[in-house]
């Protein structure tokens, strides 16, 4: 059985995806315009990331793609909003040097919109496609 909250199961559409080195610099977008994305979360855990910058700079891929499974732990409710780490077991994927294994990602899910990330330093947005 899957650890993943019914909170999380879907598919998610990027919206966001933001950088900074600390928390008194602004927020930068190292995606570039035009960046996308989809993740999608089945109730089983099974997952499936795809982000595609047509603009990325050097140090970023163009396209990174990954699969596998999702565990979420430390989950707190308060109200609509639900917090936690979640954490991929990533099976496969391109490119390898893009690929972060089993590092726990705090999130942080209110209605329809997900953040990943510490919000402090780094944060990815996405909204659930319906």
């Amino acid at each position: 059985m899957s650890d993943v909250p019914p909170e999380l199961v879907g598919a998610w559409r990027l919206v966001g995806f933001e950088y900074r080195d600390s928390e008194d610099e602004p927020w930068e977008s190292p995606l570039g315009e035009g960046a996308g994305g989809q993740l999608i979360c089945s109730a089983e855990g099974a997952l499936s990331v795809q982000i595609d910058s047509p603009h990325a700079d050097e140090e970023l891929p163009r396209y990174v793609a990954y699969f596998g499974t999702a565990t979420t732990r430390n989950l707190e409710r308060d109200g609509d909003r639900l917090r936690g780490e979640l954490i991929y077991s990533i099976e496969g994927g391109m490119p390898l040097e893009a690929l972060h294994v089993d590092l726990p990602r705090p999130f942080e899910i209110t209605g329809d919109t997900m953040v990943i990330g510490d919000q402090r330093t780094w944060q990815n947005t996405v909204r659930r496609i319906r």
